[in-house]
């Protein structure tokens, strides 16, 4: 993992998008990142509420990178892009789909 990688992070149900601006080795052998994350809010409301009902502050500053997912976000873009058209089409579950659905997917 380097700087500029895009990754999520899973915490409770809460899907977190990112970008690492910072990464470092520390003594204890473990690396570290800094990330900058997108739309935020729900995990902040989540760390307000913990914070408040454990009367300490939970939210953390760095990660351990193993609890950091790295992603191909142009990958992920198209297939996310893919299950939309896809729901918004007739087709049935377990079909594969009419022309007008995979000439949409090609275009992808």
């Amino acid at each position: 993992m380097k700087v500029n990688s895009i990754v999520f992070n899973e915490y409770h149900g809460i899907r977190r998008y990112g970008v690492v601006r910072e990464v470092q080795t520390k003594q204890d052998g473990w690396k570290y990142a800094k990330v900058a994350w997108v739309n935020d809010d729900r995990y902040e409301r989540a760390m307000h509420k913990l914070d408040e009902l454990r009367n300490n502050q939970n939210y953390l500053v760095e990660y351990r990178t193993d609890q950091l997912k790295q992603i191909d976000a142009a990958a992920e873009q198209k297939a996310i892009d893919m299950c939309l058209i896809m729901s918004q089409s007739d087709v049935n579950e377990g079909d594969q789909g009419d022309g007008h659905v995979n000439q949409k997917l090609e275009k992808l």
